[in-house]
């Protein structure tokens, strides 16, 4: 194989897939596009000068193209450079700040990148909701964790704190499988959580920024016995905590949740509220099976990787092409957990051709389907909680059908001796 293509690897190929059906012909003879903008500070309300400014291009898988310095009115100006989409990118007390940029059709796009202030204080950062879900797969239990927190400093500061911005607690005898972090800028970043107390409390060093950032943790737990006691201390005080479980699996015991009447398909839904830092949550339960593909639960994480989930009131009003944008930097960032650990030195093999084309086919067939539901939601013909339900499971399925097409480790051949 020519060298110059060895490096465009399934990665690269995933995300131009992707960026080929969200985005069609955009992605091909892309006239040069001027991105002028200015940074300020949140917390001063002042532009900021002399700050380093990178634009990063995600169809690149995540290249910096080009860096730029703010003037003395906090201005910066990219010139001739092409792509469908980017994301502009700065470094500020600690704490990184992306801004996703889809240039216009013609002439200059604008765009505006806030920066905030540094604190320490976790004074006015809560946990407002929880949602969590387990689901038994093949001998072991699938428990995954999604914690809203809300950043509500005034004036507006970012959490920054060398022992942990986010703590969280672990089921006893689970295992941390992967994380994930969602901004109010609607960028998810895969994380790696810090262990603090074996097995017990674990730490993401991730910044906080004012406003909504939604953080997903997937566990792992043996359930070859078809039966398990979940026990964990709560590191923060969720305001609300929904529990998620497969409609036949038993609920032997819990305490302090109260069965739910919300109507979800496929799963029964128990609640707690007014659980404070240091609470047990202990909940034993036996059997079941995971529901159906087309049942929804809000958590929609049945692919085997962990992402923040979309909870109702995320997005609100924003537009089929950026929430198409976001999908994308959502789908690239889910490559990214996957393909990190990967050792691109040694030879690999992908699943076999025609079970790669039916994978392939089932991929492309659920971003059609998420591009139809942007669009749907962009109408008014779905409900929001209904969208951001749906999307979310979409979303994981396809993630799922990314990892198993990516090829795994060649085994070395033995040598025989004849």
């Amino acid at each position: 194989m020519n060298k110059r293509f060895k490096g465009f690897g399934s990665k690269t190929l995933l995300i131009f897939l992707c960026g080929l059906v969200l985005f069609g012909g955009r992605l091909f003879a892309q006239p040069s596009v001027e991105i002028e903008g200015v940074i300020k500070n949140g917390t001063t309300g002042k532009p900021v000068k002399g700050q380093r400014i990178l634009l990063i291009s995600p169809s690149k898988g995540m290249e910096e193209l080009a860096s730029v310095e703010s003037d003395g009115e906090g201005r910066f100006k990219f010139e001739r450079t092409q792509g469908p989409f980017f994301v502009v990118q700065t470094h500020f007390q600690g704490a990184n700040y992306n801004q996703p940029v889809q240039p216009q059709e013609r002439g200059l796009t604008r765009t505006t990148l806030t920066v905030y202030d540094a604190t320490a204080s976790d004074a006015n950062v809560s946990v407002t909701r929880a949602q969590w879900r387990m689901v038994p797969e093949s001998g072991k239990l699938n428990i995954d964790e999604v914690f809203e927190v809300v950043n509500k400093t005034d004036p507006p500061r970012t959490l920054v704190r060398s022992d942990g911005s986010f703590k969280f607690g672990a089921p006893a005898g689970a295992t941390v499988e992967n994380a994930s972090l969602e901004e109010a800028a609607g960028m998810p970043l895969p994380q790696t959580p810090r262990e603090i107390t074996p097995g017990k409390l674990f730490a993401i060093d991730h910044p906080i920024q004012p406003g909504t950032t939604r953080i997903g943790i997937r566990f792992t737990a043996d359930y070859s016995s078809q039966s398990y006691s979940f026990s964990q201390k709560l590191a923060n005080a969720p305001g609300e905590i929904d529990l998620f479980l497969p409609k036949d699996m038993q609920v032997n015991s819990i305490a302090g949740f109260e069965k739910s009447s919300a109507d979800t398909q496929g799963y029964q839904v128990y609640a707690a509220r007014g659980k404070r830092a240091g609470d047990d949550v202990t909940v034993n339960v036996a059997g079941g099976s995971a529901p159906a593909a087309g049942s929804d639960s809000g958590m929609g994480e049945e692919a085997g990787t962990s992402s923040v989930t979309q909870l109702p009131n995320a997005i609100g009003a924003i537009q089929v092409p950026l929430v198409g944008l976001l999908g994308l930097l959502m789908l690239w960032s889910l490559s990214f957990a996957i393909f990190q650990r990967r050792e691109p030195s040694k030879k690999s093999e992908g699943p076999p051709p025609g079970k790669k084309k039916q994978l392939t086919e089932q991929k492309d067939y659920l971003v059609r389907r998420i591009i139809e539901l942007d669009q749907r939601f962009a109408a008014k013909e779905i409900m929001e909680r209904d969208y951001h339900l749906q999307r979310s499971r979409l979303k994981s399925k396809c993630a799922g059908l990314m990892r198993l097409l990516q090829p795994v480790p060649a085994r070395k051949r033995e040598k025989t001796v004849a």
